[in-house]
């Protein structure tokens, strides 16, 4: 049953129970005052019980049926569905280990999940309002923000267990490992910096000033370049891992929101919410704008299949995931998703696609590489 029926539950049962107390007490009354009226009583006692009947009838068509798991359309993308425990936040994968990995905003719980069944493997008990996830596969470390609690959750990959949590800043909104130094970068949207955490120790060691509203942020491990996108400037701060310095402000398009490395290409990739378009900058050339791709409304999150060298954005307003060939930088379909797709996360091991959805308790698949 949902928060808000659960409310209308309680305020409908006070208020019905003042009433048959009302009652009570009339009744009561007249049994003391007319105990000769045997035809006023019997009718108190009558509408005692309609008002009995109807406190009943009331209460049960406030509660609903549960939630029903979606069902893949023909109209979508989708080849199958992972139901899940509530509406999901996160998901990321660990193509190492073969694990899907998918955190929620009121579900207190880490799910983790074989990638090759779709069966859940284990359930890590979390603080509520999980927000992101990020993953170190050579370490087998899970990482988990709680932007209201203003923490961060390190998780053992191995016994699915919690190793500590710690503060991370007033309002973390992402994370990204560099899986070459180990270091964590957390982006704190209500500081305006980022926060740095030493992975091997699991202590913040640095916090470094970026632009206004940090949201998306990610890593290039080859070159150790840490890209921001500052969603309230419309502009992406890049930072040299080793010297901890921002070297670089570029403006990109309206309201950047998430970032995305190919580290070979040495790209980064720019979602932007409001403009509807991905900028394509160049590690290689100063960090120019070597590109800006169209896609479709409210590019909220993107992923790079290094394997495949195909670049996925989620249209989270248009209900579609554009495919992007990350060489020619040309949109090479956008297919058709349930309504208002989240997160996206790309699978190279297995050949899939994991999509969350904001109203949808589950994980959908796509089989992007078939035989």
């Amino acid at each position: 049953m949902r928060f808000g029926t659960m409310q209308n539950v309680r305020t409908r049962t006070v208020l019905l129970w003042d009433i048959m107390k009302f009652c009570g007490l009339a009744l009561s009354v007249f049994k003391k005052h007319m105990k000769q009226q045997t035809y006023f009583r019997n009718l108190w006692i009558r509408l005692y019980g309609v008002v009995l009947l109807l406190a009943i009838g009331l209460l049960t068509s406030c509660a609903q049926p549960p939630v029903k798991t979606p069902e893949i359309s023909d109209a979508d993308i989708f080849d199958a569905l992972i139901a899940l425990p509530a509406v999901p936040e996160d998901v990321e994968v660990n193509p190492k280990r073969g694990e899907i990995y998918v955190v929620y905003r009121h579900y207190p719980y880490l799910t983790v999940l074989d990638a090759a069944s779709g069966e859940i493997l284990a359930s890590v008990p979390l603080p509520k309002s999980s927000h992101r996830i990020g993953i170190h596969p050579g370490t087998n470390r899970i990482y988990v923000i709680h932007k209201q609690r203003g923490s961060m959750s390190v998780i053992d990959g191995t016994t699915h267990t919690l190793i500590t949590r710690l503060d991370v800043g007033r309002w973390p909104r992402n994370i990204v490992v560099n899986t070459a130094t180990n270091m964590l970068y957390v982006s704190d949207e209500k500081e305006d910096r980022v926060q740095v955490i030493d992975g091997a120790t699991n202590t913040l060691v640095q916090s470094i000033p970026v632009g206004r509203t940090p949201r998306g942020i990610t890593v290039n491990p080859v070159t150790n370049r840490i890209y921001v996108a500052n969603w309230q400037d419309d502009t992406v701060s890049v930072i040299d891992g080793t010297t901890t310095e921002v070297v670089d402000t570029l403006a990109v398009g309206s309201a950047p929101e998430a970032l995305a490395v190919e580290s070979e290409l040495n790209k980064a990739f720019v979602s932007n919410l409001l403009s509807s378009n991905v900028y394509v900058l160049d590690g290689a050339n100063d960090h120019g704008i070597v590109g800006v791709i169209p896609v479709q409304e409210v590019p909220g999150s993107l992923t790079v299949d290094e394997e495949h060298n195909w670049l996925f954005v989620t249209n989270t307003d248009a209900h579609s995931i554009s495919i992007v060939d990350v060489f020619s930088l040309h949109v090479l379909d956008t297919a058709p998703t349930q309504e208002f797709p989240l997160d996206v996360a790309a699978n190279p091991t297995t050949g899939q696609l994991y999509v969350i959805h904001r109203d949808q308790p589950a994980l959908f698949v796509v089989d992007i590489v078939t035989d």
